[in-house]
């Protein structure tokens, strides 16, 4: 396709050779004819800078001067050996060779974005995330967050934290406001306190409780109503041992 307005004029070829924001462009029409470095027109180029480099072989459309030695490149163009990767006129997409792409779809509002390798989002101040249905976060492999500062996790439903092995909590403090409930065994490997009373029941082997070692009490023991430090006992004699304790 050749169309001319005055010196200028309008010419499709194929990328030779290519470096971000240049491209020499051979055209077919031309004898094979191979261009110098042409410019390629992208959006911004001064403070704001977009960087966009062709494929070699890619079809694109040029404007060239009457003797073709200088000119700029449009951009690229579809044919029917290289269409477009979607045939709906709502969506905006940009698909990478890779297999990433980016697209957004203006009728259900839906943002879709593919990443092959590794994705990083970073930001000078904070970070906000705002959705008004769910959120899901899903991951083949580990997921790590770190903070170095406070970290809040807030929800006005339940919170449910689920792990085939075991959930670590590592720090050199921990508080629990409310009330704590344990439905399989407790290990303390150090001291255990208590400040607001403990009790129990259950246990196996006919003992709610069983302790290896010594115990002291700064108060009196209680056991089925008898007092260890206040109960008395029936006197006996000839010898014989004191009866059971009275309560």
């Amino acid at each position: 396709m050749d169309k001319s307005t005055g010196g200028a004029s309008y010419k499709e070829g194929l990328v030779y050779e290519s470096r971000p924001g240049f491209a020499r462009v051979q055209f077919p029409d031309l004898d094979g004819m191979v261009s110098s470095w042409l410019r390629l027109i992208v959006k911004k180029s001064l403070k704001d800078k977009e960087c966009l480099t062709l494929d070699v072989g890619e079809q694109v459309a040029c404007v060239l001067d009457e003797h073709f030695e200088s000119g700029c490149i449009l951009g690229a163009v579809y044919s029917d050996a290289d269409v477009p990767p979607v045939t709906s006129a709502d969506k905006y997409h940009f698909a990478f060779f890779d297999g990433g792409s980016f697209e957004y779809d203006r009728v259900t509002g839906k943002l879709h974005i593919v990443t092959i390798g590794d994705a990083e989002v970073s930001a000078g101040g904070k970070l906000i995330a705002h959705a008004v249905g769910d959120v899901d976060v899903k991951t083949g492999g580990n997921l790590s967050a770190v903070a170095t500062g406070k970290a809040d996790v807030a929800a006005g439903g339940d919170v449910t934290l689920k792990s085939a092995v075991q959930v670590v909590i590592d720090a050199p403090k921990s508080s629990c406001t409310g009330d704590f409930t344990c439905e399989g065994n407790m290990l303390v490997m150090k001291a255990l306190a208590y400040q607001g009373g403990m009790s129990g029941s259950g246990g196996s082997g006919g003992a709610s409780a069983i302790i290896q070692g010594g115990m002291q009490v700064t108060d009196d023991v209680v056991a089925n109503g008898v007092s260890l430090t206040k109960h008395k006992h029936n006197v006996l004699f000839n010898g014989s041992q004191t009866g059971t304790p009275v309560p």
